[in-house]
This record gives structure tokens, C-alpha cells and sequence, in this order.
């Protein structure tokens, strides 16, 4: 394996774990309780659907490393800004209002939230 299909491998890795690191918390989020953990867990969930679907896709007819890494890359930045999200909400035990606030000031972030309303 060449240096450029390494890195190129490490990085189509990483976003398959950031991808089930996320769905891991997630999953947590949603049996915590509470109607907007619930929901949030819910909307993530959906939020990630066009990328399991992408994999599906790919998994049918595997392209090229460069090619996978082109089709997963867009997802990237969405899945590690969900990530944020989620940790922050674990973390923090938000829950009611508080959760909405996280939601809030998440949303004002550059281009987290955004890119999700976006997929």
C-alpha cells in the first residue's frame, strides 16, 4: 500500500468511527429518557440517514479508496458537529429547557447545525 492509500485509508476509518462513536452516543442519548433527549436522539438519527444510505450504496459496487473518500467526506463535518452536540448534551445532563439551550447556542455555531437541515 502506497503512502497516499494509507492516509487516504485512515481518513475514510475515522469517519466510519466518528460515524459509530456518534450513533453509539446517540443510541445512550435516546434511552436516557425525557420526551426532547428522546427526540433529539430521534432527529440525529435521521440527520444520518442520507450517509447510511451512501454506504449501503457504495457497499453494492466498491469504488476506488480516492472515490470512497470523495463519497464520505461531505459527511464528515456533519457527523463530528453532531458529535459535539450530542457529547455536550451527555455531559452537561441537559435536559428540558437546558437542552434547548445547548440546541441553541449549538445553532449559532458556524455551520453545525446548518449542514444538517442541509442533508
Amino acid at each position: 500500500m502506497s503512502p497516499c492509500e494509507r492516509t487516504l485509508l485512515d481518513r475514510v476509518y475515522e469517519i466510519a468511527s466518528d460515524f459509530s462513536n456518534l450513533k453509539k452516543l446517540t443510541d445512550e442519548l435516546g434511552r436516557d429518557g425525557g420526551v426532547y433527549r428522546i427526540s433529539v436522539a430521534e432527529q440525529v438519527h435521521n440527520c444520518l440517514a442520507p450517509y447510511k444510505k451512501q454506504i449501503i450504496k457504495l457497499e453494492s459496487s466498491p469504488p476506488s479508496l480516492s472515490n470512497l473518500y470523495s463519497e464520505l467526506y461531505p459527511y464528515s463535518e456533519i457527523i463530528n458537529g453532531l458529535t459535539g452536540l450530542v457529547k455536550e448534551i451527555s455531559i452537561t445532563q441537559s435536559r428540558g429547557t437546558d437542552l434547548l439551550d445547548v440546541i441553541g447556542k449549538q445553532i449559532n455555531r458556524p455551520r453545525t447545525l446548518q449542514l444538517a437541515v442541509r442533508m
